[in-house]
């Protein structure tokens, strides 16, 4: 009830209709256990799944992730701050088998919703009677020029919780004191408004502390932004020879067009060349 919403198990199981009179109603399901298949092992999938089974531990609960370890996009930020562990953010799959959901660790292919049935990468089907689909985000890599899921792995966006937060943080670490970060900020939508400037604001505390001399350099494709005067306050309170904000205006488009992994330049319309030490590229 975080949301402070008052809702029952009964009303949480019937907004996906899953519930036991709902579904073996049904003669379909009349041979045995419904089955509901989750592909996604995220917090979406992964919370249905165990839901699911503590409202009705009669349902066949299938769950189809590809990772053994999951690792949250959310309070990333923390840890590449310095405040967690990339272990703080980690969680296995032993819970939801224990509550009876079945774990599956390989990828889906394909779906056939008239067969309803699920392929996987390792040639195995799976059919199910109900089926939710929780795959999570994925990148537009053409989007800049140059940005490629190679280039990523030295110019991290750290959008995905796991190997990209593990390497931006590494790359701050491992960053000479005096060296330049710069973070791209893309128009809206995006996953998380203010998130980009919660990031900002943990690295330039860890650079405050760890390598003063370094500059953090935001380049804003918005001339906006969440929560924009309370950003703007502490970026002027705490870390005032930190941060460069640029926001776009009228004149002047802080929308990245360009990243060139060989000499680590970031090129914007507004004209503004940056070569970082480390890019953060959202």
């Amino acid at each position: 009830n975080c949301m402070g919403l008052d809702l029952t198990r009964r009303q949480f199981a019937a907004g996906f209709g899953l519930t036991a009179a709902n579904l073996m109603a049904r003669p379909a399901f009349a041979r045995g256990e419904a089955k509901v298949v989750i592909i996604g092992g995220g917090a979406g999938g992964a919370t249905v799944a165990g839901a699911l089974k503590v409202l009705n531990p009669a349902l066949d609960v299938t769950l189809i992730e590809a990772q053994a370890k999951y690792t949250s996009c959310f309070f990333s930020n923390a840890y590449i701050g310095g405040f967690y562990s990339l272990a703080d953010l980690t969680h296995g799959y032993s819970g939801l088998a224990k509550l009876g959901v079945t774990v599956i660790h390989d990828r889906a292919e394909k779906i056939d919703t008239i067969k309803k049935t699920v392929d996987l990468q390792n040639k195995k089907q799976i059919s199910y009677d109900r089926l939710v689909v929780s795959p999570g985000i994925d990148f537009k890599w053409s989007a800049i020029e140059g940005y490629s899921q190679t280039v990523a792995e030295t110019m991290p966006h750290a959008w995905r919780g796991g190997d990209q937060t593990f390497a931006l943080r590494d790359r701050l670490e491992k960053m000479e004191n005096g060296g330049t970060v710069v973070i791209t900020i893309p128009k809206l939508p995006y996953r998380c408004p203010p998130g980009p400037y919660e990031r900002a604001c943990v690295i330039a505390n860890y650079l405050k502390q760890a390598k003063p001399k370094s500059k953090l350099v935001i380049l804003d494709a918005k001339m906006t932004f969440s929560k924009q005067s309370a950003f703007q306050e502490a970026f002027e309170k705490y870390y005032k020879d930190i941060i460069e904000l640029n926001l776009s205006n009228d004149i002047d488009d802080f929308t990245v067009t360009r990243v060139d992994l060989g000499d680590g330049e970031i090129r914007t319309n507004a004209g503004l060349n940056i070569k970082a030490a480390v890019a953060n590229i959202i």
